[in-house]
């Protein structure tokens, strides 16, 4: 009798309760892609059985239940051409896992016209949710107080009733409202996008917002699963119960993004053509084959010269740990805001090529125009249609100095040069990267300033606060073994990014963050980073290293070194003074001449006159002002005979003393010759052609 009562009290319950909203009651269906399948680029709608168009890169990856739609943040969209108008009230739930926010606002599914007619559901810059519709005549947006995680997955629903508004959930619990009444107004044109806007979004956080703006093409950049839209307003209760009947097993198959990790295996000095990996989705839109990217690594060290068509082909110092510096081109200010190397997304007009490759020494040309978002070049010629293009060589050498030699063809008188640029990746901000006593100089004299950006380190002159005095060495405190650092001529100024002026949002990091560079494909020359989403560049010191115009053609003419290195900042005075102060050569050989230091390659260069065979000696006047500290000598017309190297009447070890190779040219065959070599001490070096 009790289990017969029992029995009766249960079909009491299950007759007389309120009727919860299932995943299973298809009736109040409108549509449904579970995105378990895509075939022949469809996926079906399980409501209507309607079979959508999937348009861009995309992949099926593991979801909530089943497959889900992976997209790729640049492509990606699911098409519906003759979607059904939504009369009434109606609700739509997802389960969503950005990789990374959009750079606006960006629809998980939308059907909107110019925000008159239609309704938009999706996510903004900063992880909110939102659904806006046009209703009563007027678009209206309701937003949610609380924002979605990046990397994870979050259960995203809204309801609209005419009579109520419009409410907003995540993960089940109330988000946001907006009381509004009055019927949507539909378009019945527009097709229903999944994963995409209809229309180009300007990016948010723009650092010059107001001034040069350009809408932007881009997609959702994560999963999406289970999308539905429901023929009722949902209550509160049914949509927790929705999110808490279908809950994730496992995170989402996410991979945080990383910059290219430099394979430094082979411990040999060298540059080499390659096609860096970064991200997928990001590596299958360039239109690339097997050797955009040149990297240059060092014999026996984890460190790395990289030049990447992720940064638009600047010189990258990459430290033993892969923490990535990268630098500015020539700058100027055109049509769409700043002209320079960062604006050409696509490395329409940058590209680098070696221009020598061999033991002694590697050398990179790097060609580029100055352009805009709009790859429009600044300051056209009328007359000759030409604008500022610009060449720089990287003189680069086994021990990890390089030399940046740059050669601007422009019609203005100055142009900036240099802004060397911390990167963090995904899910870092600066300070992960760099101590926040971020800067070292030094001056000739060994003097020392350390500078911290606890608070932003400016002087009223736009230098460093409390700094030595006619400073030329500059060493960046990565959290690495290997710092970066930089040597400029007497008369530069260095001080903090942007010649002091502060443009920091300290709620998100002591250092200038921006992600607008590297990486990003949208038309933006300056946006400020919302979250540690993207990669993040932080331009740590505005340098202003002396420049001239050159005589003949009036490009504007400069250089500076910059390397990787462990050693003590008094090290890198030493080879300040040797560079920009060499000891005198004395040849004490008739048959050779001395044509003098270029400073432009850090190079000795010498000429035999009748390019003879023929033993070549010299006095190196090496002083404590004039320190002698791996030099390099470039002997013009030597032919290709093997050497013997002697130092003070000891002869030195190849591959540990130094480094040689025979350069071809047009017209020559010249001998180039490293030394590993550091005394303050003169020397007599004597360099001897061996019979093949």
């Amino acid at each position: 009798m009790k289990r017969f009562c029992l029995a009766i009290s249960v079909l009491l319950v299950l007759f007389t309760a309120k009727p919860l909203y299932s995943q299973n009651n298809n009736e109040d269906l409108i549509a449904y892609w579970t995105f378990d399948a895509v075939e022949r680029n469809r996926t079906k709608d399980e409501a209507s059985g309607k079979k959508d168009k999937v348009k861009g890169n995309f992949k099926l990856v593991e979801g909530v239940k089943g497959d889900a739609l992976k997209c790729d943040g640049f492509t990606t969209a699911v098409v519906r051409d003759d979607a059904e108008i939504i009369r009434g009230p109606f609700s739509i739930e997802a389960w969503v896992a950005p990789q990374a926010y959009p750079w606006n606002w960006c629809a998980v599914v939308n059907q909107e016209y110019e925000h008159q007619r239609g309704f938009f559901f999706g996510i903004d810059a900063e992880g909110r949710v939102g659904f806006h519709a046009a209703v009563a005549r007027q678009w209206r947006e309701c937003i949610s107080e609380r924002k979605i995680p990046f990397m994870e997955w979050s259960h995203i629903a809204s309801t609209y009733d005419p009579e109520q508004g419009i409410t907003l959930y995540i993960n089940g619990k109330k988000a946001g409202s907006l009381k509004v009444v009055g019927d949507l107004l539909h378009d019945f044109e527009m097709e229903l996008l999944i994963a995409r806007n209809h229309n180009l979004t300007i990016p948010t956080s723009l650092n010059r917002g107001g001034i040069k703006r350009m809408p932007a093409s881009y997609s959702f950049d994560g999963i999406i699963d289970e999308l539905k839209i429901i023929k009722k307003a949902l209550t509160a209760e049914e949509i927790e119960n929705s999110y808490n009947r279908l809950q994730p097993n496992s995170k989402p198959p996410l991979t945080w993004r990383k910059l290219p990790q430099i394979y430094t295996g082979n411990n040999e000095f060298g540059a080499y053509y390659t096609n860096l990996k970064y991200d997928e989705d990001w590596d299958a839109l360039w239109k690339v084959d097997k050797y955009p990217d040149v990297v240059v690594t060092f014999p026996n060290q984890k460190y790395s010269m990289v030049f990447w068509r992720g940064t638009n082909y600047n010189l990258n110092l990459v430290t033993e740990n892969g923490k990535w510096v990268g630098d500015q081109s020539a700058e100027t200010w055109g049509n769409m805001g700043c002209s320079e190397h960062m604006s050409d997304k696509h490395n329409r007009y940058s590209h680098v090529r070696i221009i020598e490759n061999n033991d002694a020494r590697v050398v990179v040309h790097w060609r580029y125009a100055l352009t805009d978002i709009a790859y429009e070049i600044a300051n056209i010629d009328p007359v000759t249609t030409w604008g500022d293009w610009a060449d720089e060589y990287y003189y680069i050498y086994p021990d990890g100095i390089a030399i940046r030699h740059f050669l601007v063809h422009g019609n203005k008188r100055d142009y900036s040069i240099t802004e060397p640029a911390l990167f963090s990746n995904p899910g870092e901000k600066p300070e992960d990267n760099i101590d926040l006593a971020a800067v070292t100089l030094a001056n000739l004299k060994g003097q020392t300033s350390t500078h911290s950006y606890e608070t932003w380190p400016v002087d009223r002159h736009g230098g460093f606060k409390g700094a030595i005095d006619e400073p030329v060495v500059c060493v960046l405190n990565l959290k690495s073994e290997i710092k970066p650092f930089y040597i400029y001529e007497e008369g530069a100024r260095i001080g903090p990014y942007g010649g002091g002026i502060r443009e920091i949002d300290y709620r998100y990091s002591k250092f200038h963050s921006r992600n607008h560079w590297p990486v990003s494909q949208v038309p933006c020359d300056g946006r400020f980073a919302l979250a540690p989403d993207r990669v993040i560049s932080s331009a740590i010191t505005s340098p202003e290293p002396p420049r001239k115009k050159r005589a003949g053609d009036n490009a504007l003419e400069g250089r500076f070194i910059l390397g990787l290195t462990d050693k003590p900042v008094n090290e890198l005075v030493r080879l300040a003074k040797f560079w920009l102060n060499p000891p005198r050569v004395e040849i004490k050989s008739n048959q050779y001449s001395h044509e003098g230091y270029n400073i432009n390659e850090r190079a000795y260069v010498l000429v035999n006159k009748n390019k003879s065979t023929s033993d070549l000696n010299a006095v190196i006047y090496a002083g404590s002002k004039s320190p002698l500290v791996n030099p390099f000598f470039i002997i013009k017309n030597w032919g290709t005979h093997n050497i013997k190297v002697m130092l003070d009447n000891k002869e030195l070890v190849k591959d540990r003393d130094f480094t040689c190779s025979v350069r071809k040219t047009l017209y020559s065959k010249d001998l180039l010759v490293w030394f590993n070599l550091n005394t303050q001490s003169s020397v007599n070096l004597s360099v001897i052609p061996v019979p093949d």
